[in-house]
């Protein structure tokens, strides 16, 4: 049954690929820890990354982080401003529960950090746009 009264907490932890050099063995422990069964605790991790390389993870988390993350890869044409060509790596199944991997999506307009800024500051998103 779904609790809809829960309070549940998102952590948006931005250079993830560079968090084993800026936090050392603490950035190691709270990866090992995201890998975990967050919904039980209520906690949803969203971990930014450059790169989707072994070294933006760490040691022996390859199945782990693949078997328990979702991997987005975003585009751009300039090196600055993105597009809105997205590929869905892993991590994502469709109406029928099948995976997608390595499928190529469109991202809606309202999916934009400003837009999703300001939905947090008190102008909500428009879904029809």
């Amino acid at each position: 049954m779904c609790d809809l009264n829960r309070t549940v907490l998102q952590v948006i932890v931005d250079e993830f690929t560079n968090l084993k050099s800026l936090c050392g063995e603490s950035a190691i422990a709270f990866f090992n820890m995201s890998l975990t069964d967050t919904r039980k605790a209520k906690e949803y991790l969203l971990g930014i990354t450059h790169n989707a390389t072994n070294e933006s993870f760490p040691d022996s988390t390859a199945s782990a982080h693949q078997s328990g993350t979702v991997l987005l890869e975003k585009f751009s044409a300039n090196g600055e401003t993105p597009l809105k060509r997205v590929v869905v790596r892993y991590g994502l199944v469709d109406e029928q529960g099948n995976n997608l991997d390595d499928v190529e999506k469109t991202l809606p307009d309202w999916f934009r950090p400003e837009k999703i800024y300001q939905h947090f500051n008190g102008k909500l998103l428009n879904f029809e746009d």
